[in-house]
């Protein structure tokens, strides 16, 4: 099996009151002495209409900062209010104190003294607003805004901050938190900012040398001189370079006071970056390296000494003492897979320190705990105790939502979300129940419940409200109103203190009779509910297990069909080549003809019969591949999908529910928006969306009972979005991209896709009920290259469908031109065919027969010269 990620466990380089960490006792003291000064010069700066807004606000802020020292007493600077202030302090108190230095920050002239200790604060607060947001305390801390756009701030002024000349005797501490925040937007987005590291390097070797020996704070300095030292050394596993780091951490613990707390995150990093130094030397170059293991045994003996000091001599430094059981759970997972697992001790050893993490309520952030509950379960997989692994599984994986709260913007969901401990989380999970012998309805909840925050976070606002207004409408009208702040471009306090209410609201309406199961989870009986009009096969694989079908029906609730000859590997390898005919033929073998065979559909049936319809729900690497195409396609043949059932997909169970249980009634659709897009700037053009247009338009009309509207010559964002609001039918013809490094920002391209795009996160913000069929006849609309985003489903399609879709037709990959406007037209046909004919609203079936027809027609005439 493979190893967990050990950069995954971050360093320690965060400490209230050093140079690299939060807002020092000292700055509050500076904030209340700087407030007199600014109502003094609030009538001459030019003050913008939020800074006004926020006066009153940070007036209050004062008065409770003041009352907080008089009642504590404190009287004169300390170590240890130095240290626990901000620790003790709810994250409502940090986004306050974080508008309030923005208000002293804005209305101060560069000109002015106080300007330099004004930018500091507000700086050193975004950068703990974003380190507490990712931090999710679960009684009175919550998650709260975890954006990349607060580190940009901080970094944007710690760079003014570091240039002045005049300022030199405080730049060195400027600049070693530039280079820590640098350093984090690295950690936290290197695609987008591949340079912070380098620059972080850079920035922090000139923090230490505007230090002299004496400096009081150069023991901070050193410490922080080493965090990108050692991060870029892990990275391309140079051995010299993480050298160089450990020299600056030794070098900080001789410098550091010898009782001062600062030691003790400085052993904490130590222990890690020798454990990283470890790993590099044991690394498939160097395998077998008797000398590696020693760096193992100093990492292990270096984290078990500074846990000793925590218990002993900082017991309200909690966090910490999870992080390094965290970290011991890790470098002894290590010692036992370099024993070839063979040694029980170090598996008991690992297991003990890593519960520790997983079940502490108090350690932060809560990805944290999730890490840990990940590292519980391999080494469970790897010791074959599969009852304790699945334990492990359940309480993590329900912490998984907890990492993105609602107030989370959606890049800042997707990018949390993606994290190498979450991803595939739960797949293993299922496995693992499985392995237990827990029922098919337990593995298959866990892996339902491990996937899909970012979208589920979305339905959750959406919900059919009619029964809660019918019986309660007060809890109904006020979740409209939080959830409408939600969903506004409102301050993080707006989003945070509405976050709350929502949480709180939620805990109410369940309290009512009938509401029970209010926003929860899917279960058993939603589960065979789902499976009313046809089977569910949900699909999962795991290293632990190869693949296993859940198959859903009402009659037999939850199925489990194991096909455990096909590996991960093999789908890896078959993902890279899907449009060959063998792929397709070995696609039917493998996995869909015993699906179908399972499920009792083991006949072809002939043109004109009922084809009996199933969804699919693919998990992680098996959203790849085209269940609904596998066979072996030939003149000769009918033994595939197509020719036993009419397919469809969803993302997940709970994303079928939602899309059903919306307000819906059988329609005859009226209104459609049709948009063509030939000619994308800097695209090649494309020859056929203006006939693909005109061939579906010239169909509409032939029905004379629709309203086309044709967006055809330079169609922008705001006029195709003011259309999606009266339309119940979109069609798009041009060009689609997927973003693989950004799914959020994954577009349909219209003539101003430069200046303000159609993306996936912009249609996330659409709330458009009623709508009936989005058919995206462009490319990727439904493709997620990257493995990491998989299983949250953020793709256009699924976009469309969140927005208000209740059907979406996309495409998983590339599509020619020409076979855009062939499906277009037999799909429209065969669809208004039967709506003319038979005088019968559009329904949910017909949509499905519809693209099923067409998609067997073309497929016909494609092999109809083919001979096996």
């Amino acid at each position: 099996m493979s190893t967990p990620t050990d950069s995954s466990i971050s360093s320690m380089d965060s400490r209230p009151g050093s140079a690299t960490g939060l807002v020092s006792y000292e700055s509050v003291l500076k904030l209340l002495e700087t407030y007199h000064l600014m109502e003094r010069e609030l009538n001459t700066a030019e003050v913008d209409l939020e800074t006004a807004q926020s006066l009153e606000s940070l007036r209050q802020d004062i008065s409770d900062l003041e009352r907080f020292l008089e009642e504590n007493q404190i009287e004169e600077h300390n170590e240890f209010a130095e240290a626990s202030y901000w620790n003790d302090r709810s994250i409502a108190d940090v986004l306050q104190g974080t508008e309030d230095a923005k208000t002293l920050y804005m209305t101060t002239s560069t000109d002015d003294p106080s300007w330099p200790t004004r930018a500091h604060n507000y700086a050193m607060l975004l950068r703990e607003r974003f380190f507490r947001s990712l931090a999710a305390v679960t009684d009175e801390l919550i998650q709260l805004t975890g954006e990349l756009a607060d580190l940009d701030r901080a970094i944007r002024i710690f760079e003014k901050l570091t240039k002045p000349e005049s300022l030199r005797e405080q730049r060195a501490r400027w600049l070693s938190n530039l280079a820590s925040s640098l350093q984090r937007r690295f950690e936290q987005n290197d695609a987008k900012y591949p340079g912070d590291l380098i620059r972080a390097i850079e920035v922090s070797q000139e923090a230490v040398n505007c230090t002299i020996d004496d400096d009081p704070s150069r023991w901070s300095i050193l410490s922080a001189a080493a965090q990108p030292l050692a991060s870029l050394a892990e990275i391309e596993n140079d051995v010299e370079r993480m050298n160089l780091a450990l020299d600056f951490l030794h070098g900080a613990l001789e410098a550091a006071p010898k009782e001062h707390l600062g030691r003790l995150e400085i052993e904490t990093n130590l222990a890690l970056r020798t454990f990283q130094k470890y790993k590099i030397l044991n690394s498939a170059a160097s395998a077998g390296n008797n000398d590696a293991v020693e760096y193992l045994e100093d990492a292990i003996q270096t984290a078990t000494s500074a846990l000793t000091f925590a218990d002993k001599a900082h017991a309200h430094h909690h966090h910490l003492r999870d992080h390094l059981h965290n970290m011991l759970g890790l470098f002894y997972f290590n010692a036992f897979l370099h024993s070839g697992s063979s040694s029980r001790e170090d598996a008991t050893k690992a297991m003990s320190h890593l519960q520790n993490a997983l079940h502490s309520a108090t350690y932060t952030p809560v990805y944290r705990r999730v890490q840990a509950g990940r590292l519980v379960l391999r080494l469970c997989c790897a010791i074959r105790d599969w009852e304790t692994a699945y334990s492990a599984a359940v309480v993590a994986v329900d912490l998984i939502p907890k990492i993105t709260p609602r107030s989370l913007r959606t890049a800042d969901k997707q990018r949390l979300l993606s994290a190498e401990d979450v991803v595939g989380f739960g797949a293993d999970a299922a496995a693992a129940a499985l392995n237990a012998n827990k029922s098919a309805y337990e593995a298959l909840s866990i892996l339902e419940r491990s996937r899909g925050s970012l979208p589920a976070s979305i339905m959750e606002l959406r919900v059919d409200l009619d029964a809660l207004k019918d019986q309660h409408p007060v809890y109904a009208y006020e979740f409209i109103s939080v959830r409408n702040q939600l969903e506004m471009n409102t301050s993080s306090i707006q989003r945070y203190e509405a976050n709350n209410r929502f949480d709180e609201l939620v805990d109410e309406i369940r309290e009512q009779p009938g509401f029970e199961r209010f926003l929860q989870p899917p279960n058993d009986e939603d589960i065979r509910e789902a499976a009313q009009r046809g089977p569910l096969v949900v699909l999962s694989a795991s290293h632990h297990r190869g693949v296993d079908a859940f198959l859903i029906t009402q009659g037999n609730g939850v199925e489990v069909l194991s096909l455990t000859e096909v590996s991960v590997e093999e789908l890896e390898k078959r993902s890279d080549d899907l449009a060959s005919l063998e792929a397709l033929e070995w696609l039917w073998t493998s996995i869909v003809e015993p699906v179908l065979n399972s499920l009792g559909y083991t006949k072809s049936l002939e043109p004109g019969e009922d084809f009996p319809r199933i969804w699919w729900i693919p998990t992680g690497i098996l959203t790849r591949f085209p269940f609904h195409a596998a066979g072996r396609h030939a003149a000769d043949s009918r033994q595939t999908a197509m020719d036993r059932v009419m397919s469809s997909y969803s993302t997940s169970i709970r994303a079928l529910l939602s899309t059903r249980r919306r307000t819906h009634s059988p329609q005859r659709p009226r209104q459609v928006l049709l948009v063509a897009m030939a000619n994308t700037p800097k695209h090649a053009p494309l020859a056929l969306p203006l006939e693909e247009v005109r061939t579906v338009e010239e169909l509409f009309a032939s029905s004379g009972s629709f309203n086309c509207i044709s967006l055809r010559d330079i169609p922008q964002k705001k006029l195709v979005l003011q259309h999606l609001e009266s339309c119940q039918i979109f069609h798009f013809a041009g060009h689609g991209k997927e973003n693989a490094t950004d799914p959020s920002q994954s577009l349909l391209l219209l003539h101003d896709w430069q200046d303000d795009p159609l993306t996936v996160d912009s249609l996330f913000g659409l709330n458009i009920s009623n709508r009936f069929l989005a058919y995206l006849s462009a490319c990727e609309t439904g493709q997620v290259t990257k493995a990491k985003f998989r299983d949250e489903g953020i793709h256009l399609c699924g976009a469309h469908q969140l927005a208000g879709f209740r059907h979406v037709i996309g495409t998983l990959w590339s599509v020619a031109d020409s076979v855009c406007v062939k499906m277009a037209a037999a799909t429209y046909k065969v669809l208004l065919k039967e709506f003319d004919e038979r005088d019968l609203p559009m329904t949910d079936e017909l949509v499905c027969r519809a693209l099923h027809t067409a998609i067997k027609e073309q497929r016909d005439k494609a092999v109809s010269g083919l001979g096996r």
